[in-house]
């Protein structure tokens, strides 16, 4: 919870052109054809390093990455689930958003979103 405030404060302090730019790769992040097996991005590799809540926001607005409340929203209708958390990692030279989501049934879906492109890259199967 505090993480979603820190990311809200972040997105509402001046964040709006990233925000604006964002807002086409999260909706093709939500459509069907993105989130097929066929047209995902390669699957998450090696460990993952994320990044504290101020370093999210400061490398979401500095690398125009997409906007991670946005993909967090789309990802959690796709899979109808509530969003818990995202993070901001590296794997390699990729950032990648690791989503947190839990299901109706309880059970916590971890989703990873290329940051770059909007592109899921690993989601569980319902």
């Amino acid at each position: 919870m505090l993480i979603w405030l820190a990311l809200l404060a972040a997105l509402s302090a001046g964040q709006a052109l990233a925000q604006e730019q964002a807002a086409p790769a999260a909706a093709t992040a939500a459509s069907p054809a993105s989130g097929g097996p066929d047209n995902r991005d390669s699957t998450v590799d090696g460990p993952l390093i994320c990044f504290s809540a101020r370093e999210m926001s400061d490398r979401v607005a500095r690398l125009r990455l997409v906007n991670p409340l946005m993909t967090m929203q789309a990802n959690a209708r796709r899979l109808r689930a509530d969003p818990l958390r995202t993070r901001l990692c590296r794997s390699g030279t990729r950032l990648i958003y690791e989503l947190s989501l839990i299901r109706r049934d309880g059970k916590v879906a971890k989703v990873y979103v290329n940051a770059q492109n909007g592109r899921v890259m690993a989601s569980p199967r319902n």
